[in-house]
């Protein structure tokens, strides 16, 4: 079975950036998945909707 190597987080941009609201929930972050060396699969999710992956995924 295969593991991934590496997990990244990233600003990826925020609602005021794109014209939209100010609120720190809805700035939106970019996790990035890494197996041997290759970029397997990016999500683009708010802090609230990131927490609550990581939450699920840590049990």
């Amino acid at each position: 079975m295969e593991y991934i190597d590496k997990i990244s987080v990233s600003k990826a941009y925020s609602e005021k950036e794109r014209g939209g609201g100010r609120s720190e929930d809805t700035e939106l972050l970019k996790l990035t998945l890494i197996m041997e060396g290759v970029v397997i699969q990016e999500f683009v999710l708010t802090q609230r909707t990131l927490k609550k992956f990581i939450e699920i995924f840590s049990k």
